[in-house]
C-alpha cells in the first residue's frame, strides 16, 4: 500500500513536470500532438509522455486495492470492527 501511495504522488509530480517543461506549441513532426490542459495552460506531449501518468495512476490504484484486500492486518472492512 505504501508503494501505491508513492506511485500516486509520482503520477502527480510527473504531470506537473510535463506541464512546466514541455512546449506550449503543437509540433507534429516530433509527435507532440497530445494536449495536456492544466487550468488553461496547454502543454503538448508525445504519446509516451501522455500515457505515462495515466498508467502510473492505474497501477497505483490497483496496488492500493490489492494491498487493502490481501493484507490481513490492514483490511479496510475490519477497521470498523476493532474500534
Amino acid at each position: 500500500m505504501c508503494l501505491a501511495i508513492l506511485l500516486w504522488f509520482g503520477c502527480g509530480a510527473l504531470y506537473e513536470h510535463y506541464n512546466q517543461t514541455r512546449p506550449a506549441i503543437e509540433n507534429r513532426t516530433k509527435g507532440r500532438v497530445y494536449v495536456q490542459n492544466n487550468h488553461g495552460h496547454h502543454a503538448y506531449l508525445t504519446a509516451q509522455e501522455y500515457y505515462a501518468p495515466i498508467v502510473l495512476g492505474i497501477v497505483a490504484g490497483a496496488l492500493f486495492l490489492t494491498g487493502a484486500f490481501i493484507d490481513p492486518e490492514r483490511r479496510l472492512w475490519r477497521w470498523r470492527a476493532r474500534r
